[in-house]
């Protein structure tokens, strides 16, 4: 069953999304990632159970059970250094066969692929998931028919989100200290490096614009010795 929707962005989930793991991949022929992201079509995806996921592409919404239980999970432990194996049993997992699913991420691939576009998957784990779900290494999910890990695919990009209910915090407003130091030896050229002059810094440091409420205080401190690199 599919449902004509507003993007996933417009779901009751208003949590504020926080990346956690991102694996960039480049536009084939484009070192330009802000071109990339603006070619790219967005497929987003819900986790929100072992056993409960939606995919939302294009305006369209696909509702999916996948199998994320216990049993999957300690095979994936079985297969953890195997990351071919580990990422295929993972995608297999998430986008079971016959599942609405696996059905909207294959139109989401053909609709970035005929546009010419890289599909952007951006995978969601709700607060209320289940902690295990937040353990798997979800940068490995391996597409078996592609035959090629989503991270590591020029026609796919990958982030993983960590959903928290938390509101943006107010911005701190508070007066800054800054502390800064300089080394000046007087032996310096002895080692091929160039002089510095100290009292150049002091006074750049010293007459830097700063708000009117700032003020700063330039000590001129020797320490023991002569002064020299080598002291």
């Amino acid at each position: 069953m599919t449902r004509s929707h507003d993007p996933v962005s417009d779901r009751a989930v208003s949590d504020r999304a926080v990346p956690d793991r991102t694996v960039p991949q480049r536009d084939p022929g484009s070192r330009d990632m802000g071109r990339a992201s603006r070619r790219a079509l967005d497929c987003e995806i819900l986790l929100t159970a072992d056993d409960h996921a939606m995919l939302s592409v294009a305006g369209r919404e696909f509702l999916g059970r996948p199998d994320l239980g216990e049993s999957l999970r300690r095979e994936l432990r079985r297969v953890a250094l195997d990351l071919d194996a580990y990422g295929t049993q993972l995608f297999q997992g998430l986008f079971r066969e016959g599942d609405e699913l696996l059905a909207g991420y294959r139109e989401a691939l053909t609709l970035a692929r005929n546009g010419g576009r890289v599909l952007r998957v951006r995978l969601h784990l709700s607060p209320v998931a289940p902690q295990p779900l937040h353990q798997l290494r979800w940068e490995l999910l391996r597409d078996p028919r592609e035959g090629r890990s989503l991270g590591r695919s020029h026609a796919v990009t990958l982030s993983r989100y960590l959903s928290v209910p938390l509101a943006p915090g107010t911005a701190v407003v508070e007066r800054p200290r800054v502390l800064v130091v300089v080394a000046a030896p007087r032996n310096l050229e002895a080692y091929g490096l160039a002089a510095m002059d100290a009292g150049a810094i002091r006074q750049n440091v010293d007459h830097e614009p700063r708000a009117a409420d700032t003020s700063s205080v330039v000590r001129d401190v020797r320490g023991p010795g002569d002064g020299r690199a080598d002291s």
